[in-house]
């Protein structure tokens, strides 16, 4: 019996000698991807160095990619949580192989593999031979590639995992990827891997179908939830506009195609189902080979005859901002918004401070909206820039002022501000000689490019943004005082949402942004509102989207945030324990109570597992 290392092994001869390699080496996905990669031209004993694109392709690719990372974000802190001090990290690739973004162990951070896997690094297959991410961009299916499985040696005491993230239309979105120097986890890594990705997915089909009717459906009742429901989004003709993967396999050999009419699916046209799904939690459908299914809609558009009609009275339209479109009814953000007017009106350098979420982007384009500046609003993350490139990146640089350098050089982040305003997140992140060009630059408003001899004179809007300690950052030498005092003429203070008093209207205005159609109890709200929120805006947005998703009506109760906790192991250790346990507990007894004691009709009802019933009794049992 040959070891997997001897396999591997044997595999690599047969592979240089132009055989074909047997799938009791290696399985079909590698042994194919292994073929691709010779027939490349690689060399499977010598692999260059990373590349790295350009920071302006960069932020044309997370751009695109915007709706992706904003919903893979809190996914890949459930599964950072999940997986901690396995040594790994988690990965966000494009559908061409450049890492979007990652978050890891610090011990993987720092080890070789951590240093090459980085924003903007290419991971594709025929840049970086057999490795889990660029392998599943190019066969959009589940990958692993443990070990000496990776085409290049070098890569070969690393184990990765990864799952393909789909568009609505069905082109690839994504990859999400989790790496690691151990493989011990691996399986239980990937089925973490699989539902995380499929939530994003979830989450992207619902944003780009939001015009139009989607339907949840599984064979099942037990099984309509995020993760196994199938999803179909039709228009008010009844021309089906887009279906996930699940629906592909539930409805496999009824021609489900784009622009196919509901009606030649279904035994039930679009007229009859809508106002089915809109008077009942749920309905049940038969499709043209006899099948049946148990139906919901997840998000109801009116006709345009009744677009005009009031909205529900439970649903109260938030305060806005009259400039930018947030929910504005916290007294501490309110005032802290006055204070970014007035500074926006001065012209004034500004630190927006805040946790991670809280929306410090959002107030610099806030300052950059009543500031009336007719120049661009130009981001900048200062910690996704290598620190060699990022003075160039901000101040421009001449044709062959350095090596790589782009004939013609570069006006810089600065000069393309010119007239409006560059916003400097992550700014504590700065290396120290940038911060020095920096302060020189905030003292005389003139930009020299590197190797330029002459400068330009620019009247840019200062705005920077951190969630770290700058002046702890300080005493550790790690950020100028001089540069501090000048970046913080002005201080903006964004409270954790936990904090602010308008909880309960910023839920109802997320959601009125997600479906139109969902309402949502006080005491739903106050269930949400135990939970700590360390993502703040981001993380309660994308867990009313699952909250959605998983629902079975139109209204969301404090049993259905309930139902959720329970199945969401990650949300629940970080809930107060008291208000958890205590709401958990009653409502698993409640539903015992009502069925019996029948463990398998309450984990239905509830919409939970038999193995959670089981757990609450054992534990009452002691």
């Amino acid at each position: 019996m040959l070891s997997r290392k001897e396999k591997v092994s044997r595999a690599r001869i047969a592979l240089q000698h132009g055989k074909e390699i047997s799938n009791t080496l290696l399985n079909q996905t590698i042994a194919e991807s292994w073929q691709r990669c010779f027939d490349h031209g690689l060399d499977p004993n010598h692999v260059t160095s990373i590349t790295r694109i350009d920071d302006s392709d960069l932020q044309t690719c997370l751009e695109k990619s915007g709706d992706l990372i904003r919903f893979a974000k809190v996914e890949i802190q459930n599964l950072y949580r999940q997986i901690a001090g396995s040594n790994f990290m988690i990965a966000l690739g494009d559908r061409n192989g450049i890492v979007l973004d990652t978050m890891s162990d610090n011990e993987f951070k720092i080890s070789n593999a951590g240093k090459m896997i980085i924003p903007g690094s290419n991971w594709s297959e025929l840049e970086r031979g057999t490795n889990a991410l660029g392998t599943c961009a190019i066969t959009k299916a589940p990958t692993i590639v443990h070990g000496q499985e990776h085409y290049f040696l070098k890569h070969g005491n690393v184990s990765c995992i990864a799952s393909p993230i789909f568009h609505s239309n069905g082109d690839l979105a994504g990859v999400l990827d989790a790496s690691s120097t151990c493989g011990a986890r691996q399986q239980h890594t990937m089925a973490l891997i699989q539902m995380a990705a499929t939530n994003v997915e979830n989450s992207l089909f619902l944003r780009e179908q939001k015009n139009n009717l989607v339907i949840m459906f599984h064979s099942r009742d037990e099984m309509m939830n995020a993760i196994s429901g199938a999803l179909i989004a039709i228009d008010f003709n009844g021309s089906i506009t887009a279906f996930n993967r699940r629906s592909y396999q539930l409805l496999y050999g009824l021609g489900l195609t784009k622009g196919v009419s509901f009606d030649k699916i279904f035994d039930i046209s679009i007229e009859q189902i809508i106002p089915t799904l809109e008077g009942s939690p749920h309905c049940y459908i038969t499709d043209k080979l006899g099948s049946a299914y148990v139906a919901r809609g997840l998000n109801f558009h009116r006709t345009p005859s009744s677009q005009m009609s009031a909205k529900p009275l439970n649903k109260p339209t938030p305060q806005r901002s009259a400039d930018y479109d947030f929910v504005a009814e916290d007294a501490v953000f309110v005032s802290q918004l006055e204070k970014a007017r007035k500074g926006a009106n001065l012209s004034v350098p500004m630190l927006v401070l805040g946790q991670t979420g809280t929306g410090k982007e959002i107030m610099a384009r806030y300052i950059h909206s009543v500031s009336q500046r007719k120049g661009n609003f130009v981001p900048v993350n200062c910690g996704a820039i290598p620190k060699d490139l990022i003075e160039s990146e901000l101040f421009g640089y001449e044709s062959g002022s350095f090596t790589n350098a782009k004939k013609g050089g570069s006006t810089g982040l600065l000069v393309s501000a010119d007239k409006g305003t560059l916003f400097l997140d992550e700014v504590g992140d700065l290396p120290m000689s940038t911060q020095v060009t920096l302060l020189r630059f905030l003292d005389s408003g003139e930009v020299r490019p590197v190797g330029a001899e002459k400068t330009c004179q620019v009247d840019v809007q200062i705005v920077a943004a951190t969630n770290v300690d700058l002046k702890q950052a300080i005493k550790d030498s790690l950020f100028r005082s001089d540069l501090f005092y000048r970046i913080n003429v002005l201080e903006i203070k964004l409270p954790p949402i936990q904090q602010r008093t308008d909880f309960a209207t910023l839920v109802r205005y997320l959601i009125d942004t997600i479906d139109t159609e969902i309402s949502i109890s006080n005491e739903a709200i106050e269930q949400l509102n135990s939970y700590s929120w360390p993502g703040n805006m981001r993380e309660l947005k994308s867990t009313l989207t699952r909250i959605i998703i998983s629902n079975h009506d139109k209204h969301i109760d404090a049993d259905s945030v309930t139902r959720f906790f329970i199945e969401a192991d990650i949300i629940c250790q970080e809930l107060n324990p008291s208000v958890l346990e205590s709401t958990k507990a009653s409502t698993i007894k409640a539903a015992l109570a009502d069925y019996d004691s029948n463990v398998s009709r309450a984990a239905k009802a509830l919409g939970v597992s038999r193995t959670t019933i089981y757990k609450y009794i054992k534990e009452k049992s002691h």
